[in-house]
């Protein structure tokens, strides 16, 4: 199993982050809506806090050609333990992960 984190940089405000992600997702976040106010909430405090953020490999490469920052992906075996980390680029292929145990 792979899981993508992407980590906005340091130097950024955290208002700045959440317009940039906003744009690339594409989303208005309805206020109105409890769904959207709930993950908005989550996504700032995250970002406030300097953590990274579960994404896919399309977005996690789209947010490092707009803002910068670090992605990568962590490989796990069936058990839940950690095998490797690998870096995510903003270009070129990213699955260079050769698995070497039967998951």
């Amino acid at each position: 199993m792979r899981v993508i984190y992407y980590m906005f940089p340091a130097g950024v405000s955290p208002t700045d982050c959440i317009d940039v992600y906003l744009k690339a997702k594409e989303w208005t976040p309805d206020m109105d809506d409890l769904e959207d106010r709930v993950h908005y909430r989550n996504l700032k405090n995250k970002i406030e806090a300097g953590e990274p953020i579960e994404c896919s490999i399309l977005f996690a490469k789209k947010l490092l050609r707009v803002i910068g920052g670090e992605a990568y992906t962590q490989h796990h075996d069936r058990d839940g333990g950690l095998i490797g980390t690998t870096p995510i680029h903003s270009t070129g292929n990213n699955s260079r992960f050769k698995y070497n145990r039967h998951l």
